[in-house]
């Protein structure tokens, strides 16, 4: 079994910490990537560390964006297609053009907004986010309970993306827009961008 795949599991066991030690190990031996941020995210969220988890989110936006931008640059029709395909009005709303490519990446945004929102402070403020912020738990612990917690709550998956995309995602976007270093995605240090 991978690292990779021993983190997964320790997370369906809620052994988070265990899973933490093991992305620090694959830091360790292969360095960071987008998908390895957000798996730290996603077990620190799961550990109800949240703050922590807006930051690896953040840190993972950022390490992509920066693949997009050096992707636009040499080029690449996709990158450059994908930009050139947004209207402007898109493009203005955020502070470097190439973060207009958010807009195809509804599931990270999606992570950042329940790291955002799922804090225990707001859920009492908010109790009508509590079942949706239940929901994404089980469907990141990836631990085949969606589907009860589902049922619980009488919902859908179509309509929990619904609810998402009216109470969630707004906040992520925004989120983005004021905490990427956006001047500075040249920069791949993100762990010391955002973390530490």
């Amino acid at each position: 079994m991978s690292t990779f795949e021993l983190a997964v599991q320790a997370q369906r066991e809620r052994k988070f910490d265990l899973a933490i030690d093991y992305y620090q190990q694959i830091i360790n031996e292969k360095g960071i990537s987008v998908n390895l941020l957000q798996s730290i995210a996603q077990a620190f969220y799961l550990k109800k560390q949240h703050d922590l988890a807006v930051n690896f989110n953040l840190a993972a936006v950022h390490l992509s964006l920066h693949t997009f931008l050096e992707n636009y640059k040499q080029g690449d029709p996709a990158a450059v297609n994908a930009l050139q395909s947004l209207p402007e009005t898109i493009v203005n709303q955020f502070p470097h053009p190439i973060g207009a490519l958010l807009i195809h990446e509804k599931n990270i945004i999606r992570h950042v907004s329940h790291a955002l929102l799922d804090q225990e402070v707001i859920l009492e403020k908010a109790p009508n986010l509590r079942p949706y912020a239940e929901i994404y738990y089980a469907q990141i612990i990836d631990d085949y309970t969606v589907n009860g917690v589902l049922q619980q709550y009488s919902l859908t998956e179509k309509a929990v993306l619904e609810f998402e995309v009216e109470h969630y995602l707004g906040h992520g976007y925004q989120l983005l827009l004021n905490q990427i270093k956006w001047d500075q995605l040249d920069n791949t240090d993100v762990m010391n961008l955002y973390i530490n």
